[in-house]
């Protein structure tokens, strides 16, 4: 078996190896066994051109011009090969920045953060702890203005009076991302609407997060992957019967307060991500051109997430005027 094949033989089967093992480690560890993975490969396929008869016998017809100064060659050789290897490492490294796998990251602080109620703003870092019981919700959005004196409902899920899970633009004006907890506890995050805030007539990717841990409870909300508000408390709450699948999107509950919302898609997961899952989670629609449509709602549409049967009345509203409606983006 020559060489060639001997070496691709041998990536194949770390390949499998790793495929095989991959869930094993965390995602950071993941990252850094694949760089220098990568490193490894390409230091062993360098070797491998290296040791072919073409390349030894150039390297012997140049080793025979420094008769008089052999360990000058050998200098010569191992500066070559340190940057080589360098070259290596620096481009496997700048490749996994390009494509979003290594961000820049501060340690988090020594010290808890506040026990307050009031949204703190992003502060630059990534979060890439362990993810945790809860609710995730991740949209391709974009949001309208609808001058209306009101709260307008961009989704609610659970229950009317506790145990509810909404995201909507407040009467003032503040985007608003609550939860409610089983003992009609209050929870929220709050930005400003445009500007510095939360981003309008224009489609983001946008994640709610609510994670429950043992001893605290954190809500995270994200615009395509950055984060731009949270909500630390030091102490676990009561989800209760947090019910996911009595949810509506484009109002609330009951089918009022609508909101002008445009949206692309929709996941729910029974667990909090990181900014990083966050990041993988975007890349497909920032990449994709197949698919742009979305449904609309103009405020008085709305459409059940679940438990209603397509079709039925209880669906989406019963009036044809005013159901959502399928459009395709123009950009």
């Amino acid at each position: 078996m020559g060489k060639i094949a001997i070496f691709a033989f041998e990536v194949l089967f770390v390949s499998f190896i790793v495929n095989l093992t991959s869930g094993l480690v965390g995602r950071e560890t993941a990252i850094s066994i694949t760089i220098w993975g990568w490193f490894v490969i390409a230091g062993h396929a360098t070797c491998s051109i290296f040791r072919t008869d073409f390349v030894t016998r150039v390297a012997l017809k140049t080793r025979a011009r420094f008769k008089d100064a052999q360990m000058l060659s050998y200098i010569i050789v191992t500066l070559l090969g340190a940057a080589l290897a360098s070259g290596y490492w620096y481009s496997i490294n700048y490749f996994y920045k390009r494509v979003g796998l290594i961000t820049k990251a501060e340690p988090e602080p020594e010290s808890a953060p506040p026990a307050d109620k009031v949204s703190t703003p992003f502060d630059g870092r990534v979060n890439v702890k362990k993810a945790l019981p809860g609710l995730s919700l991740h949209t391709f959005i974009r949001v309208n203005n609808l001058p209306a004196a009101r709260r307008k409902y961009i989704f609610d899920f659970g229950h009317t009076q506790k145990e509810r899970f909404s995201v909507y633009i407040s009467s003032d004006n503040i985007f608003t991302f609550s939860f409610v907890d089983a003992k009609n506890e209050p929870h929220v995050i709050q930005l400003p609407v445009g500007g510095n805030g939360f981003p309008i007539g224009r489609f983001v990717y946008m994640c709610c997060d609510l994670g429950i841990s043992g001893e605290s409870t954190e809500l995270r909300m994200y615009v395509d992957g950055e984060e731009i508000g949270s909500l630390i408390l030091p102490f676990k709450t009561d989800v209760g019967a947090l019910d996911v699948g009595n949810g509506v999107m484009g109002s609330d509950l009951s089918g009022e307060n609508g909101s002008a919302v445009d949206v692309g898609e929709l996941m729910i997961y029974g667990f909090t991500v990181n900014a990083l899952e966050i990041k993988d989670h975007i890349r497909p629609y920032l990449l994709s051109k197949k698919d742009k449509r979305y449904v609309e709602f103009q405020g008085t549409q709305w459409l059940r997430v679940a438990d209603a049967p397509p079709g039925s009345r209880d669906a989406n509203q019963p009036d044809p005027a005013k159901q959502p409606r399928w459009r395709t983006r123009s950009d």
